[in-house]
């Protein structure tokens, strides 16, 4: 394979990427993060593994996270490990490359009585709330990704087993189960939705996708009802940390979360059950409770 521009070995890359069905969110990082890094320190050909610090030491002290840092770091791998198999370099400078080391975090998680009242500031009347209201109650229920939520096809809906067909990363398709609750809501959806004509099962009036950006607005929205901080992606997390704490076997989440990998969830469930435990123990055990 020949290219005569860096730019041609760029758009090969993307080429590929989509070739190996990545998300179209992973493809177009990598050539925003790929593209930043060219414009800061010069043709990527002739960017070290030196200058790949260099740079990622500029973008700390610009403030950047460490978590952020290491997609830069993640992208420049990618795109050496493609020219590496197309046989444009003999060696990936990046290969010994380390990510910078990022500080563990205790992700915040909501329990199952601010969810209810989350719900519960919806009003019961209206195409909107309705809908909303099941979107909130199915994305509790199963903890799947919105994107996932967003895209599910009526088709994909069985009201008789309570299933849903989720299209999740790289086109792979799961089956996922949710309760009587989130039958009852989406049955009351159904009824308004009735004479849209959409191929999807949450839509707009006229039918089309609900954005991203306007269902994160509304579940932001109604979490200042409350007085909480809520994002889509919190109750996925709270949901799956629920289903932890309640000892929902690991292969169980695994296939509700989309996980490609055991190791995945397991990592995850095991931070839950560490935090929980150790605050039960403290409660049994407080010293300052003995004074």
């Amino acid at each position: 394979m020949r290219f005569q521009r860096t730019s041609d070995l760029v758009e090969a890359f993307i080429s590929d990427c989509r070739y190996r069905n990545l998300a179209d969110k992973v493809i177009s990082e990598y050539k925003r993060l790929l593209s930043d890094i060219e414009e800061r320190h010069g043709d990527l050909m002739s960017v070290d593994r030196q200058k790949v610090k260099e740079y990622v030491l500029e973008r700390l002290n610009e403030g950047l996270s460490p978590y952020t840092v290491n997609h830069y770091i993640k992208a420049m791998k990618v795109f050496y490990s493609f020219l590496i198999r197309e046989d444009v370099v003999d060696d990936n400078p990046m290969a010994k490359l380390i990510k910078i080391r990022e500080p563990k975090r205790i992700k915040p998680v909501l329990d199952e009585n601010k969810v209810s009242k989350l719900i519960s500031t919806i009003p019961v009347k209206g195409l909107f709330n309705v809908r909303d209201k099941a979107m909130i109650t199915l994305l509790w229920d199963t903890a799947i990704r919105l994107s996932e939520l967003l895209t599910i096809e009526l088709a994909n809906l069985n009201m008789q087993f309570k299933t849903i067909k989720i299209l999740g990363k790289g086109n792979k398709e799961r089956i996922v189960p949710f309760g009587n609750k989130t039958k009852r809501e989406i049955l009351k959806y159904l009824k308004y939705r009735n004479e849209i004509e959409s191929q999807f099962l949450f839509c707009t009036k006229g039918g089309m996708l609900i954005s991203t950006r306007n269902f994160q607005r509304t579940v932001r929205r109604l979490g200042q009802k409350i007085g909480v901080k809520v994002s889509p992606h919190l109750l996925r997390h709270s949901a799956a940390t629920f289903l932890a704490k309640h000892e929902m076997p690991a292969q169980h989440i695994q296939i509700l979360l989309g996980h490609s990998s055991l190791s995945t969830t397991q990592r995850y469930i095991n931070q839950i059950v560490n935090q929980e435990g150790l605050q039960i123990s403290h409660r049994r055990l407080s010293p300052a409770d003995r004074l």
